[in-house]
C-alpha cells in the first residue's frame, strides 16, 4: 500500500510545485481543484474492478486515505 500511496504522492508534488510556480495567486485553489477531479475520476475504479460491495467500498476507502494525508500535507507545506 505503501508503494501505491507514495507515487501519487509524487505525482501530486510535481502537480502542485508546477502550479504554484505557472498560477501563484491561484495555485491553491487549481490543486483543489485538480486534486478534486482526479479523485471523482478514480471514484470509478473500485466500481468496475471489485466483485462485492464491501470490497468496494474498502477499496473507495482507502482511496480517500491516501488521498486526504497527500494533499493535506501539501497544502500544510504550502502555507509554511
Amino acid at each position: 500500500m505503501l508503494l501505491f500511496s507514495s507515487v501519487p504522492g509524487l505525482v501530486a508534488s510535481v502537480a502542485f510545485w508546477a502550479l504554484t510556480r505557472f498560477l501563484p495567486r491561484t495555485a491553491r485553489t487549481a490543486f483543489l481543484a485538480l486534486s478534486a477531479l482526479v479523485y471523482i475520476a478514480f471514484f470509478f475504479g473500485p466500481f468496475q474492478a471489485a466483485t462485492d460491495t464491501l470490497t468496494t467500498w474498502t477499496l473507495e476507502l482507502m482511496h480517500l486515505g491516501a488521498t486526504v494525508p497527500i494533499v493535506g500535507m501539501l497544502l500544510r507545506v504550502e502555507r509554511g
